[in-house]
């Protein structure tokens, strides 16, 4: 689908190609996600109530509701996990669709793909945290087309280790207190929602990537992709290198109203608001 969509920009501008917000970055980030570059100015404007700065300022949908954003205004929100995303894509245990699938549920929900794919919705809300308006902010292509960089690399891993990617498993039993039984709707003959042509379990199949799109890989140490909002940076707790942005946000009071401004750290990192 996000394909399709793509294609549509690119017959109005062939340079365009799909990004996506590799959002566990900021969640290695070494001071507070909240200041990711992402919800700023030079990317999609900031995430403290109605959108009003970057290019989606004053961004309106079909029934006329202004874009809103609450970036981690839940305290048990949180962006996908750099340990459990780092096990779906490269743990040679976890080499099943049923070890990354919801379980519909049960308590490991938040180990799958689903239960990390959740996270950023909730943690961005406002618009996104509905179901049926979160596809109106523009935060919600670059998240899914993330989410299925994560699905295909667990892809290439099952390749590696010999399972076939293309083996649509049999989902087994919703328990009795679902309102729904929602393994039908994922049978694998059944007719896919929106694609009458296709049935579930061609979108299983290995011939989308490399013939129609491919990905580039998330920006790595050392030079964190060439990227001028980026930098490499060491965490001694978790005894790793990363890449984390050069935002900071500085906060002034004037006239009874605080003000936060992101700044740029062109030699360094940002932490606890301060270049180093």
């Amino acid at each position: 689908m996000f394909y399709r969509f793509e294609t549509a920009i690119r017959q109005q501008d062939d340079s365009v190609t799909l990004p996506y917000w590799d959002s566990v970055l900021d969640n290695q980030n070494i001071t507070d996600p909240r200041h990711t570059v992402i919800f700023t100015d030079q990317f999609l404007g900031n995430g403290d109530g109605i959108v009003n700065s970057g290019p989606f300022k004053h961004w309106r949908d079909i029934n006329n509701c202004p874009l809103q954003r609450q970036v981690s205004r839940i305290n048990h929100t949180e962006l996908p996990s750099p340990g459990i995303i780092n096990m779906i894509e490269n743990d040679i245990k976890v080499r099943y669709v049923k070890d990354v699938i919801d379980h519909f549920g049960k308590a490991e929900q938040k180990l799958t793909i689903e239960g990390q794919h959740n996270l950023p919705h909730e943690w961005i809300g406002g618009t996104m945290d509905i179901l049926n308006s979160s596809a109106r902010d523009p935060a919600f292509i670059l998240h899914h087309a993330f989410i299925d960089y994560v699905w295909e690399k667990f892809r290439q891993k099952q390749k590696r280790l010999g399972e076939n990617p293309e083996f649509y498993p049999p989902l087994g039993k919703t328990y009795e207190t679902d309102k729904y039984n929602l393994t039908a709707f994922h049978t694998a003959n059944r007719t896919m929602d929106c694609f009458p042509w296709m049935e579930n379990k061609d979108g299983y199949r290995s011939n989308y990537v490399g013939i129609l799109y491919e990905y580039e890989e998330s920006p790595k140490c050392p030079n964190c992709g060439k990227s001028k909002y980026l930098t490499c940076s060491h965490e001694l707790k978790k005894m790793h290198w990363y890449c984390s942005d050069r935002f900071c946000r500085w906060r002034f009071t004037h006239m009874g109203l605080t003000h936060n401004h992101p700044r740029y750290c062109r030699r360094g990192w940002c932490r606890v608001s301060l270049c180093l």
